[in-house]
C-alpha cells in the first residue's frame, strides 16, 4: 500500500506513516539484539556483521512469511528464541498476506494503553486516539482486542491439543505460533532443519486449521464457526 501511494505520488514518505516505523524500530532494534546474541554465544558468524546479517534475514523471513532460514535457529540461545516467537507473533503490516496479530493493531494497542494510563492520571481529560490524522473509534479499539483474544485463544488450544497428540509441548505451542501466522517452521522437530512430515493426521489436521484460520483471518473463521450463520444461511 505504501509502494502504491509512493508511486501515485511521487514522494517517498515511508517514514511518515506510524506502523512503518514501528516496523521498522522493532526489525533494527532486534535484530541488533539478537545479533549481539550470537554473537557473544559464538553461535552464528565469526564476525558481528555476519550475525546481524543472519539475525535480520530470519528477521525479515518471519515477518513477510517466507518460511526460509539460512541458519539453524533451533541451536540458538532460549531468549534468542523469544525473539523470532515475538516476530512470529506479530507478523507483517497491514494489508500483507501473513498471518499474525500485525503491526497496526499493535501499534493502535499501545496507543490504547497509553491513553488508559493517561486517563487514569487525569480522569476527567477528554483523550483520542489519533493515527494519521484520524481519530480511532472505541468500536475499533474493541475489535482489536478482540482480534488479539482470539489470537492467543486459537494458538492456545491448538497449541495444548498437539502438545498432547505429540507429548512435546515445544512442537505443541511453536507449531501453532509457526502455522497461525504462516510463519513455515517453528522450533524441535518441526524446526528449520526439520519437518512436519513426522506428525501424526490429528496433529497435520489441527495446524492445517490454524493455517488456514491465519490466513483468512481468525475473526472471520470465528463468525463463519457460529451456529447463527448457518441457521440463517439460505441454501
Amino acid at each position: 500500500m505504501l509502494q502504491v501511494k509512493t508511486l501515485r505520488t511521487n514522494k517517498i514518505d515511508f517514514f511518515k506513516n506510524p506502523e512503518f516505523r514501528l516496523y521498522t524500530f522493532l526489525l533494527v532494534s532486534l535484530s541488533f539484539i539478537l545479533a549481539v546474541m550470537l554473537f557473544y554465544n559464538k553461535i552464528g558468524g565469526e564476525t558481528f556483521i555476519d550475525n546481524l546479517r543472519i539475525a535480520l534475514f530470519q528477521n525479515i523471513s518471519i515477518t513477510t512469511t517466507t518460511g526460509s532460514a539460512t541458519a539453524n535457529f533451533d541451536i540458538w540461545p532460549e531468549a534468542a528464541k523469544a525473539i523470532l516467537v515475538t516476530f512470529m507473533m506479530i507478523g507483517g503490516c497491514s494489508g500483507s498476506a501473513g498471518g499474525g496479530i500485525k503491526v497496526i493493531r499493535v501499534l493502535i494497542l499501545l496507543k490504547y494503553l497509553q491513553k488508559t494510563l493517561l486517563k487514569n492520571i487525569y480522569p476527567q481529560a477528554v483523550i483520542t486516539i489519533q493515527l494519521e490524522n484520524r481519530t480511532i473509534k472505541e468500536s475499533e479499539i474493541h475489535s482489536i482486542i478482540t482480534f488479539i483474544a482470539m489470537y492467543f485463544m486459537f494458538f492456545f488450544i491448538g497449541g495444548t491439543l498437539v502438545s498432547i497428540i505429540e507429548n512435546n509441548y515445544i512442537i505443541g505451542y511453536s507449531g501453532a505460533i509457526a502455522t497461525l501466522g504462516n510463519i513455515g517452521p517453528g522450533f524441535a522437530a518441526i524446526g528449520p532443519m526439520g519437518s512436519f512430515a513426522d506428525l501424526s493426521g490429528c496433529s497435520k489436521l489441527i495446524f492445517s486449521f490454524l493455517m488456514w484460520a491465519g490466513r483468512l483471518e481468525i475473526m472471520a473463521i470465528a463468525i463463519f464457526m457460529r451456529k447463527e450463520i448457518w441457521q440463517n444461511a439460505s441454501w
